[in-house]
Order: C-alpha cells, then sequence, then structure tokens
C-alpha cells in the first residue's frame, strides 16, 4: 500500500456571478442563450443534470480536517470526490486538493483508503453492482449533510476568429437544495478558466455580463456546498421567513446568506 497520499493539487480559476432577480429562472435562460460577449462567441453545450450528495461522519470529523466528501450522479455515472481546502492561515489558498473516481469497489476502498490517512477510520463496505454509493457510504458511518440538484446550461467561450480552443467556459445553473422540511433554489452564472488567458477572459465576460443585467447580477465569493449550508442554517433559525417566491429565493435574502456563508 502505498504511502503517499493519492490526492491531486488543482487551482481553479473562477468567478461566480449570483442571479438576485425577482424572475430568476428567466433571466438564466436569457444569459444561457447568449452566442456573444465581450468580444468572445460562445458555443452552446447540452444541458446536463447533475445530482450532488455531500457526507460527513456524525461528529463532523471531515469538517474539522478541511475535507469534503461527495458523491456526483451525472449522465447515469457516478462519482465519488473527496476534496481537501487549504487551511486560513495557508499561502496557497486558491490551491486545492482533489480526488475523483468513478464509482466502484477499488474507488470506494481508495477513498477509505484517504480518510483513514486522515485519522478517519470507518468499516470497510463491499458493493455490488445493484449497490448505491450513497447507501453504501452511510452503512459506513457516514450521513448525508447536503442534497442538490443542478441543471446546467454551459457554453464554451471562444475566440471569434483563429484556432476554437476554448478559453473559458461559461455555465448557468439552475440549483435545489433538498432540505428536510423543503426545497429551495436559486441561479448562479459561473464562468471558468480553460486556458492561460484566463483570468483577462473572465474578466471581460464578467464585465459585459454586469453592463447587460446590471444589479440582478451580484458577484458572489462562495460555493454551492458553503452557500447551502447558510441556507439550512438561516432556515431553522426562522431567518428567511417570507424570502421564497415559488420556491426561488427572493433579492433581498442573498445578504443574510452572504453574511452566514462569511
Amino acid at each position: 500500500m502505498p504511502a503517499k497520499s493519492g490526492f491531486d493539487s488543482t487551482k481553479e480559476v473562477e468567478l461566480v456571478l449570483m442571479i438576485v432577480s425577482r424572475d430568476p429562472r428567466s433571466l438564466a435562460e436569457k444569459i444561457a442563450g447568449l452566442e456573444s460577449l465581450a468580444g468572445y462567441r460562445l458555443s452552446r453545450r447540452p444541458p446536463v443534470a447533475i445530482h450532488d450528495v455531500y457526507l460527513d461522519t456524525s461528529d463532523k470529523r471531515l469538517k474539522q480536517r478541511r475535507l469534503n466528501l461527495r458523491v456526483r450522479r451525472q449522465e447515469g455515472a457516478s462519482w465519488l470526490t473527496m476534496k481537501k481546502n487549504p487551511g486560513p492561515f495557508s499561502w496557497r489558498r486558491d490551491e486545492r486538493q482533489e480526488l475523483e473516481i468513478p464509482w466502484s469497489q477499488s474507488s470506494l476502498d481508495r477513498i477509505l483508503q484517504e480518510l483513514g490517512r486522515n485519522g478517519i477510520n470507518l468499516p470497510a463496505a463491499k458493493i455490488t453492482e445493484e449497490s448505491d454509493p450513497v447507501e453504501t457510504l452511510k452503512s459506513s458511518g457516514l450521513v448525508v449533510t447536503q442534497d442538490r440538484e443542478t441543471r446546467r446550461e454551459s457554453s464554451n467561450v471562444l475566440p471569434q476568429a483563429g484556432e476554437q480552443v476554448p478559453l473559458a467556459e461559461m455555465a448557468v445553473d439552475s440549483v435545489q437544495y433538498n432540505l428536510a422540511a423543503q426545497t429551495v433554489s436559486l441561479c448562479e452564472v459561473e464562468i471558468e478558466s480553460k486556458s492561460n488567458e484566463g483570468r483577462k477572459v473572465l474578466d471581460a465576460v464578467k464585465k459585459s455580463l454586469q453592463g447587460r443585467f446590471g444589479a440582478e447580477l451580484r458577484p458572489w465569493k462562495h460555493g454551492k456546498l458553503v452557500t447551502g449550508k447558510a441556507i439550512r442554517k438561516l432556515l431553522e433559525n426562522g431567518e428567511l421567513e417570507g424570502q421564497l417566491e415559488g420556491g426561488f429565493l427572493k433579492p433581498e435574502s442573498f445578504d443574510k446568506i452572504d453574511r452566514a456563508a462569511s
């Protein structure tokens, strides 16, 4: 058994704009349908449905070690992902370690091995072709901490001329958090670099979007996981009373969510 960790370090360059509109679905559709932005061409890709489930021990040992464990279901396949986030005093705070592997017995064994390396020892589990990843992990002692579904409408950001290699990806995500008492939905735009000139492209696309849609797009520094945890906490405390319309968060709710997530 190798002693070294199986994590890979990844450096992500991305921007998120939260849609804070009275009609978030309509605005999301408008943005997803754009054919160009900031002098770049947008090439639309087929929509994708993503179902993410996060798990932890009942005493939150993964959270204490800055670990996230996720089961992702997408296009009929299941994936196991474990991420280790840098600490608050790390000089490489934009870099995180990530292990993402398709669901299988060897993948489950590897995830349990990585957890063991981090001081979280869980019993081994045997799977069959019918085994459900989430139920299998729950049988090893984990509990679900977040269940969310995302419909992603994405476009490749391409130069207007020359080699048509993606410079970035713009994804318009409609997100539904499946909470114990109800579901809560929101829409956001995520722009991720796919090239060496990514930062320049991201900034240009962001400015162009904000120029078109103004205050209905709000820069957002929190990921979906942290945002969902903040929403759940506020709901449990009764602080989002009257802040939902048709299952979607109203624009005025996002100040509270931002503070709770920070």
